[in-house]
């Protein structure tokens, strides 16, 4: 990233090294004893600022709190060298008087994508304002040394701002008002007993305390890809073959990893073969002749996946002329290889189902630990680096263990634990998507476990796996759980959901991962268990408020249009009806008044908004709470059926969710409701 910002610096200079970079674009005042000036504004075209040594014959000594706030396309800082207090590094200013100060980091224009910034070491303080005004930096780490954070520092950041900032232990001086109107998502990391800790809970900023993992050995079993050639029975008739196209192409990073390709359909013919058609599916993968891709991609190495068949099946891999790569013989559930191809042909066996990419993944053979390193990348459309695996072993899952500031995969998985009939029963292909390229030096304290489930429960639309690798789990804990599925379901219906609606099987999984719901192959829906949820009894509030999610994940667009603190709020409210009715253990309660300093004023004017948009992981559970409470206590507890109904049948358009979920509440409730609880509960 340095060596980035130093290239783009020396091309800028070259560029726009003009009256707009000049100290022309600044205004100054006079300091009050008369020994020199301060730089008191900027024009807010500017894009190049150059701090002069002096002006009118006395030195330049100050900058002022607010002086660039308004310049949104400020690109970059330099100083004169002769200035004996100001200093540029990489674009960002610096003076050394009294210490080593990050003065101003420059704003940049809302064309450039996200970026990252790590103040250097050796730096003890960042000014008051230091990144007011800044659009689109998404990561910034301070470094141990660094004393002071000052006043306003992130003031008037392009909203709705969206960063996470790595501080130190090292930080013990923490200015007013550090966000100011900066109310989105912010969340602050710090180690054990650091002080931003205690000054973001006091201001209701989100932060989370972190901790390093110790470097885990890798423990997973892996094996190569077969690349042995099959005997090839007999060539397909080229009269008998039939050819699967694709309508549309499909950029490999925008695919949906677990929608399969299904040619049972084809196969009831009996053709001599079928022709999977995947230069068409990912065209902008194939390299040129010199090895480009179109969209910047790690180029096309060749066609690998899982799948499942009935029978033997003979898979033939062509290359763009048409000439064989590569034959392989499955049969059952199956991984391939054929490096060098770009159609897949398939002759043979029946109900096959596959999933294909064109990148090698890693094969898994066995649970265990995998730690990541930056060199199991490839780059991936944005430049956004990716990795493939596959889990070939039965009913594998896996967690994450990383520190909390480094949440930076993203991934997509085919068929986990196979609750589709006739997919791939064992195998899973996952590819993982680092979001933010500029931590990947950070990479290696990410570590991926996996395990092999054992499913000890079924019945009643509900089943509960768990990883040998956990212990001491109640062993009622399966019956327990399914006694309060279905109590929490029979509570939830009529009521809180849609009478009538075919709720989605639910899957529990313990396997220590950190407790959540989700979907990604519907209809089954996953409630995700760490180590401490080993009884009912004791977790009773994780155990009820992930089943409100799994549940409500069987609501039409409910994920494409709820935000946040519909989510949390909804099962935050029915979760305390469900302990409370059967008496189980619960670790969150709400007192009758919240404190809502979060909000400011311009929230509480447009508090839908900040409802639909601003909440963060820390403020969307009370928000969301007291929201829901007022609703049931104002219109009666059926007004959630009511809204949940209205999202089921709504029609979801992009860029109108937020629109679409605001007439889903007010058409039931009244067109006032958001703002009458700010009037009625915020007050």
């Amino acid at each position: 990233m340095k060596k980035l910002l130093a290239a783009f610096c020396l091309l800028l200079c070259a560029a726009v090294f003009s009256a707009e970079a000049a100290s022309d674009a600044l205004s100054f005042e006079l300091l009050k004893d008369g020994s020199g000036y301060t730089v008191s504004g900027c024009s807010p075209e500017a894009k190049v600022v150059i701090i002069p040594a002096t002006h009118e014959g006395l030195p330049v000594k100050a900058i002022a709190d607010r002086a660039f706030t308004d310049c949104r396309e400020l690109k970059m800082f330099l100083a004169d060298k002769k200035s004996e207090y100001f200093y540029a590094e990489d674009g960002v200013l610096f003076t050394d008087i009294p210490v080593k100060t990050l003065v101003r980091f420059p704003n940049h224009p809302k064309e450039y994508e996200t970026y990252a910034y790590r103040v250097p070491e050796g730096t003890e303080v960042i000014a008051p304002w230091a990144f007011s005004g800044c659009i689109n930096l998404e990561y910034l780490h301070i470094p141990e040394g660094v004393t002071t954070l000052g006043d306003y520092a992130f003031a008037y950041a392009e909203p709705p701002i969206n960063m996470a900032v790595y501080a130190p232990a090292s930080l013990k001086k923490i200015g007013k008002n550090i966000l100011q109107n900066a109310t989105g998502n912010v969340p602050f990391y710090a180690p054990k007993g650091a002080a931003i800790l205690k000054y973001c809970r006091s201001k209701k900023i989100p932060c989370e305390q972190y901790q390093m993992p110790d470097p885990l050995p890798r423990t997973v079993p892996t094996a190569a890809p077969d690349l042995m050639d099959a005997e090839d029975p007999e060539p397909p008739d080229p009269a008998k073959r039939i050819e699967k196209t694709y309508i549309e192409s499909v950029d490999f990073m925008g695919l949906n990893m677990y929608s399969r390709i299904d040619l049972s359909g084809l196969q009831e013919g009996k053709p001599s073969e079928i022709l999977v058609r995947a230069d068409q599916r990912w065209p902008s993968l194939l390299p040129d002749a010199e090895g480009k891709t179109a969209n910047g991609s790690a180029p096309w190495e060749g066609l690998y996946g899982i799948g499942w068949t009935e029978g033997e099946t003979i898979l033939r891999g062509y290359d763009r002329d048409g000439k064989v790569t590569g034959i392989r013989k499955v049969d059952g559930d199956f991984v391939f290889a054929l490096p060098g191809a770009v159609t897949l042909g398939v002759s043979g066996g029946s109900g096959t189902r596959l999933n294909m990419v064109p990148y090698e993944p890693l094969i898994l053979t066995g649970p265990g630990d995998l730690p990541l390193s930056a060199d199991m990348f490839r780059t991936g459309k944005d430049g956004k680096p990716f990795t493939l695996i596959v889990q070939a072993f039965p009913y594998s899952n896996r967690e994450m263990i990383m520190p909390e500031h480094l949440n930076i995969l993203s991934f997509s998985e085919q068929d986990p634990f196979a609750p589709l009939e006739g997919a791939s029963d064992h195998y899973i292909l996952s590819l993982y998507e680092a979001g933010t390229p500029y931590l990947m030096d950070q990479i290696g304290q990410i570590t991926l476990r996996f395990h092999q489930m054992e499913t000890i429960y079924e019945g009643d639309g509900m089943s509960f796996m768990v990883s040998p690798a956990i212990t001491g789990w109640d062993k009622t804990l399966p019956e327990d759980v399914h006694d309060l599925f279905l109590a929490e379901k029979e509570f939830m219906e009529g009521v809180f959901y849609p009478a009538g609606t075919e709720l989605y099987p639910v899957v529990y999984v313990l396997n220590g991962g950190y407790p959540c719901a989700y979907t990604l192959n519907r209809p089954v829906a996953y409630v995700i268990l760490d180590s401490s949820c080993v009884s009912v009894k004791k977790e009773g509030y994780i155990y009820t408020h992930e089943t409100v999610h799994a549940i409500d994940y069987s609501i039409p667009h409910m994920d494409e249009l709820a935000p946040p603190a519909w989510w949390e709020g909804r099962a935050e409210y029915i979760c305390l009806k469900v302990c409370k009715q059967l008496k189980l253990k619960n670790n969150n309660t709400y007192p009758a008044r919240c404190n809502w300093s979060f909000l400011t004023p311009e929230d509480k004017a447009d508090f839908y908004r900040y409802f639909y948009e601003s909440t963060n992981r820390e403020t969307a559970y009370p928000v969301g709470y007291y929201f829901v409470k007022y609703l049931c206590d104002t219109y009666g507890e059926e007004v959630l059926g009511k809204i949940m109904e209205n999202i089921s049948n709504a029609q979801p358009r992009t860029g109108r969710e937020m629109e679409i979920f605001k007439e889903c509440v007010t058409s039931v409730t009244d067109p006032d409701v958001f703002q009458n609880f700010v009037r009625d509960v915020v007050r």
